[in-house]
């Protein structure tokens, strides 16, 4: 028999093997849609309901814009602007212009994260008479895209370990699932002393950045055994069932800002050193960004961020320093109190004046 790829009698074969193929992926898919550590899509978010968690969804971006043009020109509400990636904003609220500037706030037409800088939105959508002009001077919030299948699996895998015991693992993995929670640490002194972390005897000492402040106090009473105390500078009051009323206290994370500072030197004429400056920032911003709560900064470690950010050879560093806040600048570490987390602001907090062509 003759199975040539132009054959009749191969051309059925493959036919009949195609088929049998895709009915043996959509059997596996349905069967590894029951399951949390693979199901994906919307069998992923079926089986977290079951849980008490949804997916979270995308936010929009907003900023605020300075506006020129002809005094006494009204730019109306929905007026929209656009960025350098060609998405339109619209203003929140009517703008008046005043000494041939104004400001206003905008909102992306479009959900998801953005990479906001200074002068990102530059251009006007909706021509209007006496406007000349747009641009952003404030960052403002950069949204956010709607929730991973691999971040939701996290959090319901989190929430399906938080329920048999009370463990302080078990309430963090509690407050870790609730709605705009972005970072936890919970801490526990089951000892009759005050400890080392300024935590009281018998006391959990809870810290939370994001989420709701009744919702994360109601949590913590539901999964912390009964007698233990709570810590905390934030204070809510929780009623039970039986009208009986406890306070729980709990922490927000001490942001500190780090203000790197890079030193280089490109000896590649063809390397766009403006991208390369930007490039690095953005490393430099995703990496400290993604600090947890209590993280240090190794400053040694920004080296391989910066390389790994880099694609062209011909560029060296030869200096990394950054400073936490108003402090000195540090060239090994910027030690981080188990409250307290690094972030930076904006890439513009990173300074690549130091970069230069031999």
């Amino acid at each position: 028999m003759y199975l040539g790829e132009d054959s009749k009698d191969y051309q059925f074969l493959s036919v009949l093997a195609r088929a049998l193929d895709d009915f043996s992926s959509l059997a596996v898919d349905a069967y590894n849609s029951r399951s949390p550590y693979y199901a994906t899509g919307d069998s992923l978010d079926v089986l977290c309901t079951v849980v008490g968690i949804t997916r979270r969804p995308a936010e929009y971006a907003e900023a605020v814009i300075t506006v020129t043009g002809t005094d006494d020109t009204v730019i109306p509400a929905g007026s929209k602007v656009v960025g350098e990636d060609g998405i339109t904003w619209s203003t929140t609220e009517d703008c008046t212009i005043a000494s041939e500037t104004g400001t206003v706030g905008v909102i992306r037409d479009e959900p998801g994260e953005v990479q906001l800088t200074e002068g990102f939105i530059d251009s006007i959508y909706d021509p209007i008479p006496g406007w000349t002009e747009v641009e952003n001077f404030t960052v403002g919030t950069v949204g956010e895209d709607t929730e991973s299948d691999t971040a939701l699996r996290l959090r319901m895998l989190r929430a399906l370990s938080s329920r048999p015991n009370t463990t302080y693992t078990s309430i963090q993995d509690s407050l870790a699932v609730l709605d705009d929670v972005t970072r936890v640490i919970v801490k526990t002194n089951d000892t009759s002393s005050t400890d080392e972390y300024s935590i009281p005897a018998h006391t959990i000492n809870a810290v939370v950045e994001g989420g709701d402040a009744d919702e994360i106090a109601k949590t913590i009473f539901n999964a912390k055994s009964p007698g233990i105390g709570t810590n905390g500078a934030v204070e809510k009051t929780i009623m039970d069932s039986y009208g009986n009323s406890t306070v729980i206290k709990f922490d927000r994370p001490t942001m500190s800002k780090v203000l790197p500072t890079i030193v280089g030197t490109v000896y590649n004429a063809q390397i766009d050193i403006p991208a390369l400056k930007e490039s690095i920032q953005n490393a430099i911003m995703e990496y400290i960004n993604s600090f947890d709560i209590g993280d240090s900064l190794t400053i040694n470690r920004l080296y391989a961020v910066i390389y790994s950010s880099v694609t062209a050879s011909g560029f060296a560093v030869t200096n990394v320093t950054a400073a936490k806040g108003s402090g000195s600048a540090q060239t090994t570490e910027i030690t981080c109190g188990w409250k307290e987390r690094l972030y930076i602001d904006q890439i513009s907090d990173i300074d690549v004046s130091g970069i230069v062509s031999a």
